[in-house]
């Protein structure tokens, strides 16, 4: 991504990425006894999604039910109570993980946007332009601090031993400032030209 780029189109393309490879938020500092459950829960939903025509996995395990468990779900409301029952554990599990996957992609944006904020003030300060900027008030503030130093010896406010020593290093700044914004003008000059054709 550039700083040009999308922000838009930026998070669709990290939202679709968490879709198709969701991150691993398993608790490391769990028990083994959280974690073999949360194994067998694994193992249980890829035999179910196993068991699903459509690919998607069977939560609720209703693919492998016949068709008379089935309609006695449809027609048998303690029957359907009791099935909801012994998944509540299972809905509230998985209803902890989205709700901690939405708080890690929170994270994850506030995170992404403070750093793309960074970027663009670092981009910003040492792009070309603004470094020809610093050189000009540089180049501008050397000439000015030379022309004072000439109108101190020309009034009498300084001899000529000090005179000279300022004003030589003042000028001597001046001059290699103004080398410097010279060369990255011709440098800004020649990339225009090359990127017109």
């Amino acid at each position: 991504y550039t700083i040009h780029s999308d922000l838009g189109r930026i998070v669709q393309a990290v939202s679709r990425e968490f879709e198709k490879h969701p991150p691993a938020l398993l608790n490391e500092s769990g028990s083994n006894s959280h974690q073999n459950g949360s194994h067998s829960t694994t193992e249980q939903d890829k035999r179910n999604a196993a068991a699903s025509p459509s690919g998607e996995p069977d939560v609720f395990g209703l693919q492998a039910l016949t068709l008379e468990e089935l309609a006695r779900l449809n027609s048998d409301e303690d029957y359907l109570e009791g099935l909801s029952k012994t998944k509540r554990q299972l809905i509230m599990d998985r209803r902890e993980k989205l709700e901690q996957m939405v708080l890690d992609f929170k994270e994850l944006g506030e995170k992404y946007d403070g750093n793309n904020r960074k970027f663009q003030q670092k981009s910003e300060d040492f792009s070309p332009q603004h470094i020809k900027e610093l050189l000009q008030i540089a180049v501008s503030a050397a000439d000015s601090k030379s022309d004072e130093e000439a109108q101190k010896f020309l009034a009498g406010d300084s001899d000529v031993g000090t005179f000279l020593n300022n004003f030589i290093e003042t000028r001597k700044k001046y001059t290699m400032r103004k080398a410097k914004e010279d060369r990255l003008v011709q440098q800004l000059t020649a990339l225009e030209r090359s990127a017109a054709f």
